[in-house]
């Protein structure tokens, strides 16, 4: 007995999900979907495959706005398909942004270098270098000038 209780239960929830749908223009020209179309109206019978989530209890606001009728829900390829496009799309923004800040870090380090080169330089202090045989040798005026020039032009360069 109780189980001929519960399936007529189950037959009788059953019934409203087997409603035949429908879609219609209404006098302002919004397309509106219902179960059951008005009087006097031009009305499409949808077929299952067809029927979106808007059901006849729909406002004509929620159901009359949107110019083509409510697709239906997406496959689990097509939501795998956006899922893995997202994800690429991520990897490469990822990668976009550790490379921008690599570049500015690569900036900062020159800008620093460049600094301290001109400081070295203005400091007054004798200035030498090392030839090609490893020996040291000592800037003059002239040389120390040219090198100061050099140094402020890098850090103008990469201290922008």
């Amino acid at each position: 007995m109780k189980r001929l209780a519960f399936f007529a239960m189950l037959a009788i929830l059953a019934l409203p999900a087997a409603a035949q749908q429908y879609k219609w223009k209404d006098a302002s020209g919004r397309t509106q979907y219902g179960d059951i179309p008005p009087p006097g109206v031009q009305a499409e019978r949808l077929s299952r495959s067809n029927v979106g989530t808007v059901s006849g209890g729909a406002s004509s606001a929620a159901a009359g706005d949107a110019a083509k009728p409510p697709s239906g829900p997406k496959s689990v390829s097509e939501q795998e398909q956006e899922f893995r496009k997202r994800r690429m799309e991520a990897e490469e923004k990822q990668k976009k942004d550790d490379k921008l800040a690599q570049e500015s870090r690569l900036k900062q380090e020159n800008c620093t270098r460049a600094k301290q080169q001109l400081a070295s330089l203005d400091s007054g202090m004798r200035q030498m270098r090392i030839n090609d045989k490893g020996e040291r040798e000592f800037l003059d005026d002239a040389q120390i000038e040219a090198q100061k020039a050099d140094a402020r032009r890098a850090v103008s360069e990469w201290c922008r």
